[in-house]
């Protein structure tokens, strides 16, 4: 059994924020699936949908606790590390760029860290949703950014990359190297 989270922020107040880059991706992505609606497993924490193959889940609990409910849901489903993909904000990569990397460091994701705490290991995959300002002059810090709305047009440029996303996650779905 494969698992895909999407890291964020819950609730209305952080909707479209650029922490919540990886939740706009995958909600987008799941509409041309054959999913049902996620709902909400109180249990584990987190909106879940599910098929045969594959968890696609959305964790309510705020980004620097994501581990909990990823662990959570890996235990219960007996799904290895390496079959789980996190869809996440990078504050490194602009709007617009992506990188799906493997066994990789968190650095300095909060959300990332509580994973890796959680699971005990690097030995999962992350697909990193570049949120920051192309405009930016000096190099902000991310946490002077992250929970500010994306512009309209950098949502625009957000929701554009799903078609070439949803390349890279039926390529991981599939098991060949990203």
């Amino acid at each position: 059994m494969k698992l895909i989270v999407a890291l964020g922020n819950p609730g209305s107040k952080y909707k479209n924020t650029r922490h919540n880059a990886g939740m706009i991706i995958l909600e987008n992505w799941l509409k041309n699936q054959n999913f049902n609606n996620p709902e909400l497993n109180k249990k584990l924490e987190a909106k879940i949908s599910k098929n045969e193959d594959l968890i696609i889940a959305f964790p309510q609990t705020f980004m620097n606790e994501s581990g909990l409910p990823v662990s959570k849901i890996a235990k219960q489903n007996n799904t290895q590390p390496h079959n789980i993909l996190i869809l996440h904000d990078d504050s490194d990569l602009f709007v617009g760029e992506y990188k799906m990397h493997y066994k990789r460091g968190s650095a300095g994701h909060k959300g990332v860290e509580s994973i890796i705490d959680h699971l005990k290991t690097e030995d999962f995959w992350r697909l990193r949703v570049g949120i920051r300002p192309k405009t930016a002059g000096a190099r902000q810090k991310a946490e002077d950014f992250v929970l500010k709305k994306f512009g309209p047009n950098e949502l625009k440029v957000i929701t554009n990359l799903v078609e070439e996303i949803s390349e890279s996650i039926q390529k991981w779905l599939m098991g060949i190297n990203c």
